[in-house]
């Protein structure tokens, strides 16, 4: 799975994607009422990673109080209920305006790395740290504070040399700044990459990943690692991974077996769950339904290990990372061949093991899942639900529910079955409850998503922001008739860069009144214009009010160019070079910034070089006011500049600015506007 152009990929399995699809959202409160209350409440009973790894035993000795995580991850939704209180300032990266590099900044609250879009940092951090108040999910470490590494950034693309590098300072700023353990649970390919010109800056970028892992384990803190997800796809060796002082985790299934696409080698240290795992899901997120989300993943078995790893912290504040390591590898559920091995290391993480509480040996769990598929032929839009079988103990039977606002229709078949024939109306949520002689097993809901592949709702042309004051309008073309009867809800969230959250707005349609072209949206906190993306959705509901399909854009800002600034003047700054002072008015400050600060706001200034223009980016200073020094050869007698917008709008037409001889041959040498000397 993999995010752009970012080539480092997340260690979520491509194979397992959230079992949750897009359908009624969660910020719509449409769940049936007795769905409701189960993807509301509390889950434990679904999350078997906690009985697997003996984690209510191990916490009657030990929470994680007192320890930092550092998750280097995509983000952790800091509002999340089971992880708001965990949450402390870490870092992020952003672009530099003036240098068009990324760079890792500090961050001064945990909203700045709150904007967890993609979700996989928040699923990482509610593994770790998830509190354990009775509603929700459990971290394995409920009580221990992450400290979130942002590294992907929210519509930015990073090369795979760029994106390494912050990791290795991200490695490097959570070991300065007090973290106790850090888990990475992304990977990037190490193996069969042959030295040469084209390969060796890669080869030299994660060697110096690798010598940053070094480092944070001597200076006393425990790194953890997922081992990949490519055991069936070739699997080649993994950064970080891969590096001598990480604690490399594999990926089990509730049988207690390797999962068939969790990768394996010599560099595994231990296995932990990592399919099906229940967890926080980002509230921010573009495709967030639900409060909790089940992945699979060695993502999600990492950080299992790094929360076992919190646990033995709290308790031994002053053991060394191989100290750590060693305990949880020595009290290990041995698994596969005999002693270590490349699938399993040494074996299941016990963490009540680790910690010296009494508990059972880990054991096979009575976890399952289930799913649907749509029937061929049928006409009253049936489906076929279809389940895995609970791993621990015999099946007796099973009961399969399906539940509407108003009605749950029931339908009961034997323990050999593994599929049913029901009536599954779009919207609907449906479990599959297995009875086996342990004891009744219920699998996590799921809703159908109805909307037919391929086809798409519109989307608002020409749309459009614009600042007013401490509100965002947004606006838009108005569609056709017939596109206006596909759209019964509009949407919209204005990010702001670097800041993380935003604030929403929403329109229900009414298709009696004229459709409208246009909402606002009050901001809070004010932020810069350049940094407010605004998030557009249009929805699709059923008569019951359900989604069933939705269409979304980003809206990015418009330059400060748009709305009148452009050169000012030119000074001489010695030979060959000038000073070009460009800036807005104080009219279009207020409403590029929305206050009389634009300290950082940027444009693209266009010098006219002939057959070939040169751009350059410039940033203004809180007056509204940019400086920017050009250059130009011996004899040139005048200078073309404008301020350019995107897509080649710009404030105006080239301006021309006349410079004479150098300085001594003529009194009127350079002009200070664009008239002439």
């Amino acid at each position: 799975m993999r995010l752009g152009r970012i080539f480092a990929s997340l260690t979520a399995a491509a194979v397992a994607v959230p079992l949750l699809p897009a359908g009624a959202g969660a910020d719509d409160s449409s769940f049936p009422p007795a769905i409701d209350v189960i993807v509301n409440g509390n889950v434990e009973e679904f999350q078997w990673m906690l009985p697997a790894v003996n984690a209510e035993e191990a916490h009657t000795v030990a929470t994680g109080s007192g320890v930092t995580v550092a998750v280097i991850d995509t983000g952790v939704d800091n509002t999340h209920p089971d992880l708001e209180a965990s949450v402390v300032p870490g870092a992020y990266i952003q672009r530099n305006e003036e240098t068009e590099k990324f760079e890792l900044v500090p961050a001064t609250t945990p909203e700045e790395t709150g904007d967890d879009w993609y979700g996989h940092g928040t699923h990482v951090a509610g593994v770790v740290a998830g509190d354990d108040d009775g509603d929700g999910i459990t971290g394995i470490a409920p009580d221990a504070s992450i400290m979130p590494i942002h590294t992907f950034p929210r519509r930015e693309w990073l090369r795979e040399i760029q994106f390494w590098k912050l990791v290795t300072e991200s490695i490097d700023y959570s070991v300065a700044n007090g973290a106790d353990v850090i888990n990475m649970s992304l990977g990037g390919q190490s193996s069969g990459i042959v030295p040469s010109d084209r390969t060796q800056k890669y080869l030299d970028t994660i060697a110096a990943l690798c010598d940053a892992v070094d480092a944070a384990h001597a200076a006393g803190t425990v790194v953890v690692a997922s081992a990949g997800n490519s055991g069936a796809y070739g699997n080649p060796e993994q950064v970080p991974g891969s590096c001598d002082g990480t604690f490399t985790v594999a990926a089990m299934a509730p049988s207690l077996d390797r999962t068939y696409w969790s990768s394996f080698d010599a560099a595994v240290d231990v296995i932990a769950p990592g399919e099906n795992v229940l967890s926080a899901d980002s509230t921010v997120a573009e495709n967030s339904d639900t409060p909790h989300l089940i992945a699979s993943g060695t993502s999600m078995a990492s950080p299992l290990v790094a929360g076992v790893a919190a646990l033995l912290i709290e308790q031994h504040p002053a053991w060394t990372p191989e100290q750590v390591q060693d305990q949880i590898t020595s009290t290990t559920k041995d698994l596969g061949v005999d002693g270590r091995d490349p699938q399993y290391g040494w074996g299941l993480v016990d963490a009540a093991a680790a910690v010296g509480a009494a508990a059972p040996t880990p054991k096979k769990q009575n976890y399952f899942d289930a799913w649907y598929e749509t029937s061929w032929g049928g006409d009253n839009g049936e489906a076929v639900i279809s389940w895995n079988v609970p791993a621990a103990d015999p099946v007796t039977g099973y009961t399969v529910k399906v539940y509407t606002d108003t009605t749950t229709s029931t339908y009961d078949v034997d323990g050999n079955t593994v599929r049913e024939n029901v009536l599954l109306p779009p919207g609907a949520w449906f479990t599959v409850t297995a009875h086996t002689t342990a004891g009744d097993v219920m699998s996590y809901p799921r809703d159908r998503y109805s909307r037919d592949r391929g086809e798409s709702l519109p989307k608002l042309d020409d749309a459009k922001t614009r600042r007013d004051g401490d509100k965002m309008v947004i606006t838009w073309d108005r569609p056709s008739k017939k596109e206006q009867a596909q759209i019964d809800k509009i949407r919209a969230v204005v990010h702001f860069e670097g800041r993380g959250g935003g604030a929403g707005k929403r329109i229900v349609i009414d298709h009696d009144q004229p459709f409208p072209a246009s909402m606002i949206v009050k901001l809070s906190p004010k932020g810069r214009w350049t940094d407010a993306h605004v998030h557009l959705a249009v929805s699709d509901e059923d008569d019951d009010g359900q989604t069933i399909a939705r269409r979304e854009w980003i809206i990015k800002p418009e330059s400060p160019a748009l709305y009148g600034s452009h050169v000012r003047s030119i000074d001489r700054a010695g030979p060959g070079r000038v000073e070009v002072t460009g800036g807005m008015s104080r009219m279009n400050m207020k409403r590029v910034c929305g206050k009389d600060n634009c300290a950082g706001e940027s444009a693209v200034l266009v010098v006219d070089r002939g057959k070939k223009n040169q751009r350059m980016n410039v940033v203004f200073t809180e007056k509204g006011v940019f400086h920017k020094m050009v250059g130009y050869d011996k004899g040139t007698e005048f200078l073309r500049l404008r301020i350019e917008g995107p897509k080649n709008l710009s404030s105006g037409p080239f301006q021309r600015f006349a410079i004479g001889k150098e300085k001594g041959d003529d009194p009127c040498s350079l002009s200070t506007g664009p008239t002439g000397c």
